[in-house]
């Protein structure tokens, strides 16, 4: 199946609101100069970032972790 025939068969799967989504990106993506440069996912510059945000996550998880079973052991809280 080419591109063209998968795009064409999800577009007709869609509902008036989604279709009116993607007429608006599809509209965005014409008004785009052809010159403009794809973005580039080099993983020298995005490898570092990835590896100080998942540090970061992974500390953030661990402090949330002792609340999180902290709540579970008190049981549901009435509201």
């Amino acid at each position: 199946m080419t591109a063209r025939e998968i795009v064409i068969h999800e577009v007709e799967s869609l509902d008036e609101g989604e279709l009116e989504y993607v007429a608006r990106l599809v509209h965005s993506l014409r008004l785009r100069p052809s010159e403009a440069p794809l973005p580039s996912f080099d993983p020298a510059v995005y490898g570092p970032l990835y590896r100080e945000f998942a540090a970061e996550d992974s500390r953030l998880a661990e402090e949330g972790l002792a609340d999180y079973a902290g709540a579970l052991a008190t049981g549901p809280v009435a509201r």
